[in-house]
C-alpha cells in the first residue's frame, strides 16, 4: 500500500474504537453506518452500524453496494465474524474523515 493511502486510513484496534468511529461517521454526515476494510491480500469492505445488541455487518463490492445479506452481530459475538478477527490481528481500518 502506498504510503498516501496509509496515512488517510486509521487502525481499529478494538470494539469501543469501531463503535467510537461508527458513531463519529453517523454525527458528522447523518449516513447509517461507516466502511471498515480489512487488508489483507485483498482489499474486503463492510459497512458497519450499531444496532441495539451489537452491529449491523454489510459486506459491500468495490462500487460500495451490498454484496452480502445484512448481519446482526451480537457485541459479544463480534470476535466470530470477519470484522471481530480482522481487529484483533490490526488488519482493520477505516477512512479519516477530512
Amino acid at each position: 500500500m502506498n504510503t498516501a493511502v496509509e496515512s488517510t486510513l486509521r487502525q481499529v484496534l478494538s470494539r469501543e474504537m469501531l463503535d467510537y468511529y461508527v458513531k463519529e461517521y453517523e454525527l458528522l454526515t447523518a449516513e447509517r453506518g461507516r466502511e471498515f476494510v480489512v487488508l489483507g491480500a485483498e482489499k474486503i469492505a463492510y459497512r458497519v452500524g450499531l444496532c441495539q445488541n451489537g452491529y449491523e455487518i454489510q459486506r459491500e463490492s468495490e462500487s460500495g453496494t451490498a454484496v452480502h445479506p445484512l448481519l446482526r452481530a451480537p457485541a459479544h459475538d463480534l470476535h466470530k465474524h470477519a470484522i471481530g478477527k480482522a481487529m484483533v490481528s490490526g488488519a482493520l481500518f477505516t477512512s479519516a474523515l477530512h
